[in-house]
């Protein structure tokens, strides 16, 4: 495979070797290598038609749905750069962003091409709709665009604020996939199967191009999390072999889907990330459904192509004394070092900024060089934003976002603690849901923060005083400080990012500005 330099020509090759074999079951719309080459070329002499060219930025607003593989992969055939949106997003949103980094096209669901054409924040981007892919008259696609340049470009999650859009190229792509067939050596028979969507860099990386470049089929099903159990009963159906998705999908799965009848004892390898993990949840998960230890938490970031880090997955998973899990150990292509505030690499078992190098990490945002100093040293360190540590045998534990860091009286408080302790009264404090904890100023002991812990409930089902007794008990016991306040909230009340993370920052504003009432 070190011949072969974009996923473009592997999907050419198997094509040519082995054409007729299962590339991808999409919501039961199958793909075979020779069928998915077809489309990728039709797509592109559509796109080339449309006026796209190389270095033309190509949004795909698409659902999980083959026309998305179509249109993504075709963007690249002709050089341009696709960006892959959340179809979800509100019309308006996705718009504003493709006008501000001056897109030539978006490709949309034909069923909704007429919301997408409305606004008129569309200015001389073209809305395309993705029939149209499906269906070029005539023409051909130019030469392959050059191994050297940009496969793609991926929103950065937005925790701490508005998402970036992080430059990643063909050589970040084969670099990782290379490295995570290295880390985990794929057998012959091995299944892929996902329910991520393909807009977040944990789809689209882990589950649309690691088989391509695997060679192994993959299904993708429609995100759902309401029918967790659909999931689990393709696993079962297909002798699925690898999946993964985030803390909370293993977590809600764990709770809401009975085992009976699913036999998910096929399942090898569970990737666990793109969240914080919890130890609580993926042992809950192993137990309920017979499994070993298959689930392998991991850390990664868009700016680092996906994960940095991989557990072992077979291996009971290691824990540190206040229940931060082990993300494993760095991939081969990378290095991590925890440093100070200054930049000084500090010594194995101490909390620090965790930095990181390699043949993954990105050149850049789009159209942000200030924004890409920031977090890029000249030598090409990047600053992840997160705080963690290294462990003696070079396991890392991440805490959490660096700005999201609760200080107290001199020490440091890790959200994650408070919230996994707390989320974990859920099964016996009726009407509990789950939990967010920031930090607020309290002047009046000298500038220190108040742990301040915010829990969504169903109102009408919770004791609310009994219920905050609970939740301060229980931080109190897992950090050894009381908190400030504890407040109960309606659902949804938490403000998320699209990919499930909780916005610690905009909430603590949010509680700063007095916009968040109790029930």
């Amino acid at each position: 495979m070190t011949a072969t330099q974009t996923l473009l020509q592997i999907i050419a090759r198997r094509a040519h070797e082995t054409p007729e074999a299962l590339a991808f079951d999409v919501e039961d719309e199958r793909l075979t290598w020779s069928a998915l080459r077809r489309a990728i070329e039709t797509a592109a002499v559509a796109l080339v038609g449309q006026g796209v060219g190389p270095g033309d930025v190509v949004g795909v607003a698409l659902p999980t749905r083959a026309s998305f593989l179509a249109a993504f992969f075709g963007a690249q055939r002709v050089g341009a750069w696709p960006l892959a949106l959340n179809p979800r997003t509100p019309v308006e949103t996705n718009l504003r962003r493709l006008v501000g980094i001056e897109a030539r096209a978006c490709v949309v669901p034909a069923e909704r091409a007429s919301d997408f054409a409305a606004p008129t924040v569309t200015g001389d981007l073209a809305i395309l709709a993705d029939d149209v892919l499906a269906r070029a008259s005539s023409g051909s696609a130019p030469p392959p665009p050059p191994a050297d340049g940009v496969s793609h470009l991926q929103l950065t999650s937005g925790t701490s604020g508005a998402p970036r859009v992080a430059v990643l190229s063909h050589a970040n792509v084969l670099a990782f996939c290379a490295s995570a067939a290295r880390r985990w050596p794929l057998a012959e028979d091995d299944v892929f199967l996902s329910w991520i969507p393909p807009h977040h860099d944990f789809g689209l990386v882990r589950f649309v191009f690691w088989p391509i470049y695997a060679g192994r089929p993959c299904h993708l099903l429609e995100p759902d999390l309401f029918r967790l159990d659909r999931w689990l009963d393709r696993l079962a159906d297909a002798r699925a072999t690898i999946t993964g998705c985030p803390d909370f999908g293993f977590r809600f799965a764990a709770a809401r889907v009975a085992p009976a009848g699913r036999d998910l004892s096929a399942l090898r390898l569970a990737f666990n990330g793109g969240e914080p993990v919890r130890e609580t949840t993926m042992a809950a998960f192993e137990a309920r459904f017979g499994l070993g230890h298959v689930i392998a938490p991991g850390y990664g970031l868009a700016e680092a192509t996906l994960a940095l880090t991989m557990y072992e997955p077979g291996r009971p998973r290691r824990c540190d004394a206040r229940g931060n899990v082990s993300v494993g150990r760095p991939y081969d292509v990378v290095s991590i070092r925890i440093a100070d505030d200054h930049g000084v690499t500090l010594a194995a078992n101490t909390e620090g900024c965790i930095l990181a190098t390699g043949a993954t990490v990105f050149a850049g945002y789009l159209h942000a060089p200030e924004a890409t100093r920031a977090v890029l040293s000249e030598d090409g360190w990047l600053d992840t934003g997160d705080e963690g540590y290294l462990d003696d045998d070079g396991h890392l534990y991440v805490l959490g976002r660096r700005r999201a860091m609760i200080k107290r009286a001199g020490a440091q408080v890790a959200p994650r603690e408070v919230e996994e302790a707390v989320d974990g009264l859920a099964a016996e404090v009726p009407g509990l849901r789950f939990s967010a904890a920031v930090g607020l100023p309290n002047e009046a002991l000298g500038g220190t923060e108040d742990v301040v812990i915010v829990v969504e409930v169903h109102p009408e089902r919770v004791d609310a005083a009994a219920v905050r007794a609970r939740v301060a008990a229980t931080c109190r016991a897992v950090t050894g400080v009381a908190p400030g306040k504890v407040l109960l909230v309606a659902p949804r009340t938490i403000p998320r990012t699209h990919n499930g993370k909780i916005r610690h920052q905009r909430l603590r504003a949010a509680l700063l500005a007095g916009e968040i009432s109790p029930v």
